[in-house]
């Protein structure tokens, strides 16, 4: 995203200029541009807070529109799958929709939110208030750090709001691969809310059975088929196991340390897990057998093939201060590999990536 917002602020700043020989400047107050920035159809968009409007730049023709909203936006995303744009305007507490065809409707959200966390199909999203940008928000009379909307495309192409309130602030919001349950941690329990359902379920999973002990999930982590997820928390070091049809804690298990990273295999038979030590764990999860691999290294992160045939799993600490990486295969045994690959480099780690490629034909 950086690159593509620095090339657009530059293109901007030459447009203002009138580098082609025309006079495009226009007067503007405050902040001219924010951090925010999408692209489609070979246009550039951008928030402009100070005139409550999205520019709109078309590079091709030196050109650039700029498209009214509501007062003060100050998040400009674009659903997963999706081309219309969205703006969260909290001066008017609304949600904005850029269509492809130029218009714009809007929606009442009840609430100055800051965050839109969109669900893997880009039809449904949370709209919540960040605990890291909840200072920016000014507000005549209490805000509502609590408040969440719940929305939902219709048949008919508009948006379903529900909006609601939790009795602990959000923390984070992950969803199940299908994009049906939406998991809205806070910081005393996980909510878990079926958004197929009619009007919207939600339930609680508290993590303790005593009411006056709040622990915050640190880790939410779903599975491929989208009927568990695995759950970590502050203050113990356990791993739960959490089915969400029906919503219930299955299982929990025992670990030494907590976890710091978590993967899915991709068929979803076993976890692995990474808590910065050179334990690294694999859970089965047809039976919940733990099996642990040592290595010569701290892990704290994993990274997992996406490609079609063998799976593998690439394992490393990213703090820059080893130089190694393991690299295991993912087989259909659900216990630890056997003979891992480890590799010493010439710098250490602070990252790896692995790129999904096209299988040859």
């Amino acid at each position: 995203m950086k690159p593509l917002l620095l090339s657009a602020c530059m293109l901007l700043v030459g447009l203002l200029a009138g580098c082609d020989g025309t006079d495009h400047s226009v007067s503007w107050e405050g902040d001219l541009l924010s951090l925010s920035a999408e692209a489609r159809d070979g246009r550039v968009y951008l928030l402009a807070p100070a005139t409550d409007a999205v520019v709109e730049i078309d590079p091709g023709a030196r050109d650039w529109t700029s498209i009214s909203v509501g007062r003060g936006p100050t998040a400009l995303s674009r659903p997963p799958t999706r081309d219309e744009l969205f703006t969260l305007e909290r001066q008017d507490s609304t949600l904005s929709r850029l269509n492809l065809d130029g218009d714009v409707d809007q929606w009442d959200l009840g609430a100055p939110f800051t965050t839109l966390s969109w669900a893997p199909d880009g039809t449904r999203a949370i709209a919540w208030i960040e605990p890291a940008l909840a200072s920016s928000i000014e507000v005549e009379g209490s805000l509502n750090l609590n408040a969440y909307a719940v929305i939902r495309e219709a048949e008919d192409g508009s948006l379903e709001i529900t909006p609601g309130s939790l009795t602990f602030q959000p923390q984070d919001v992950s969803y199940s691969a299908d994009g049906r349950h939406a998991l809205i941690a806070s910081t005393a329990r996980l909510h878990v809310f079926d958004l197929d359902a009619d009007p919207v379920l939600e339930q609680a999973v508290p993590f303790s059975a005593d009411e006056a002990v709040h622990r915050t999930p640190n880790l939410v982590v779903p599975a491929p088929d989208s009927n568990q997820a695995l759950v970590t928390v502050n203050g113990v070091d356990d791993l739960f196991v959490l089915s969400l049809s029906p919503v219930l804690i299955e299982n929990v298990i025992g670990l030494e340390r907590s976890a710091r990273d978590i993967v899915w295999s991709r068929d979803g038979s076993r976890a692995i897990l990474a808590d910065g030590s050179p334990r690294v764990t694999f859970l089965d999860l047809g039976s919940f057998d733990v099996e642990v691999l040592e290595l010569p290294h701290p892990v704290n992160n994993i990274v997992v093939s996406q490609n079609e045939g063998p799976q593998f799993a690439l394992l490393f600490s990213d703090t820059g201060s080893s130089s190694y990486l393991t690299k295991v295969e993912l087989t259909d045994s659900g216990t630890a590999p056997d003979n891992p690959e480890v590799f010493l480099l010439e710098d250490a780690v602070v990252g790896c990536h692995c790129r999904r490629t096209r299988p040859r034909r």
